[in-house]
């Protein structure tokens, strides 16, 4: 299971995907409660039934339609890169006695 929160200053968020490959998207689930601008927990069953290496990620969409980012913005201040972008996680799916393990995920 593949889980996250999302968020949006624009309005509630009304769709998250998450890709396993970097190219194809699938729908997440979305938990209650769904409320403007409040923090909303996703989930995703994803099963892993091969072995290898995967990057994980996610986006939100809100509902002006705004798209999370797969680069970050800059803000006025140069120094300054807002976090709306879409962070990837790697995996690498390992068997161990019939069992998929989920092991060395860096952020």
């Amino acid at each position: 299971m593949i889980r996250g929160y999302a968020w949006s200053g624009a309005g509630a968020i009304t769709q998250v995907e998450v890709s396993v490959d970097g190219e194809t998207w699938h729908a997440a689930h979305i938990e209650p409660p769904r409320e403007r601008f409040m923090w909303l927990r996703w989930s995703y069953r994803w099963d892993a039934h091969r072995e290898g290496t995967y990057t994980l990620m996610s986006r939100a969409t809100d509902e002006v339609g705004l798209v999370q980012l797969h680069e970050p913005r800059l803000q006025q201040h140069a120094q300054e890169l807002q976090r709306d972008c879409r962070l990837q996680v790697h995996c690498q799916v390992v068997d161990q006695t019939g069992e998929r393990l989920v092991v060395d995920m860096q952020l």
